[in-house]
């Protein structure tokens, strides 16, 4: 029997790294071991095509590197293996409609439409997601690349590995923590590797969403505590951006590993999550 055998396997992509943590299949919460292996840089937008591959088999390699660590390569059954992908890897968007009477179908159609205005022609190697909001007026949409896909595909069958879960970091900390925000409504915040996703949500649905550096502006100068941190001036302008006053919101909340920037305004309850997985 495989050492490996009757036992689950959490992979968290990051921009940089690469983490995995081996659990006994019947916990999530036992640890049986850790792995970590780091690699270059996202690629930019304005990159050569030649760098994001280079960056796509530099990803890959770590993620062989770190199921090797993790004595996966030894395995004779399939095992199941949960991803969890940066954000930085993946487009958000949220886009409001009346849907109540809406298809799949048509749903579908709205969600690619939106990514294809959104990017282009990198559009057309994206794998579209998307999910109806509970007060069927929002629209949240994601898409991945299908090289990030296909490279988790093609790692897992080489290590005999079953994908039961492929989601991005912000849907994973959503599932988990939105039942903090009281009545379903407030401003939650996501930040890791320096990405960040802000979302405002209203009676447990997301209506509106923004997502970038969590230093907006790229600065690298300590924080100044006499202008606006731009984490707040983000979320300021989400809310303004749907009608909405700062001053009308009572709950503020990020989830951030230890080492993330964290706005110093009092409004914010901060979930620290250790720098590794667990």
């Amino acid at each position: 029997m495989s050492l490996l055998s009757n036992k689950s396997l959490d992979l968290h992509i990051g921009a940089r790294a690469v983490h995995g943590v081996l659990r006994p299949a019947w916990s999530r919460h036992k640890v049986l071991a850790k792995a970590r292996q780091e690699f270059g840089l996202l690629p930019g937008e304005n990159q050569a095509a030649e760098s994001v591959n280079d960056n796509w088999t530099a990803c890959s390699q770590a993620i062989d590197s770190v199921l090797s660590d993790l004595g996966v390569a030894a395995a004779n059954h399939k095992n199941d293996l949960r991803i969890v992908l940066a954000d930085s890897r993946v487009h958000f968007d949220v886009v409001s409609g009346d849907y109540g009477g809406a298809s799949e179908r048509h749903l579908e159609a709205i969600a690619t439409a939106c990514v294809i205005e959104t990017l282009g022609e990198r559009a057309s190697r994206q794998i579209v997601r998307w999910q109806l909001q509970p007060d069927m007026r929002h629209l949240l949409i994601s898409s991945i690349d299908t090289q990030d896909i296909e490279s988790v595909a093609q790692v897992a069958s080489r290590h005999q590995l079953s994908v039961t879960s492929f989601q991005p970091d912000f849907c994973a900390k959503w599932n988990q923590y939105a039942k903090s925000l009281p009545g379903g409504t407030g401003v939650f915040t996501t930040s890791s590797d320096g990405h960040l996703i802000v979302v405002f949500a209203l009676a447990g649905s997301i209506a509106a969403l923004s997502c970038g550096s969590s230093l907006g502006d790229g600065r690298t100068v300590p924080y100044d505590i006499r202008s606006k941190d731009s984490v707040d001036e983000r979320v300021d302008r989400l809310l303004s951006s749907v009608g909405r006053d700062a001053s009308e919101i009572s709950t503020f909340i990020m989830v951030a590993p230890n080492q993330e920037h964290i706005p110093k305004s009092l409004r914010w309850k901060v979930i620290n999550l250790p720098q590794e997985p667990a």
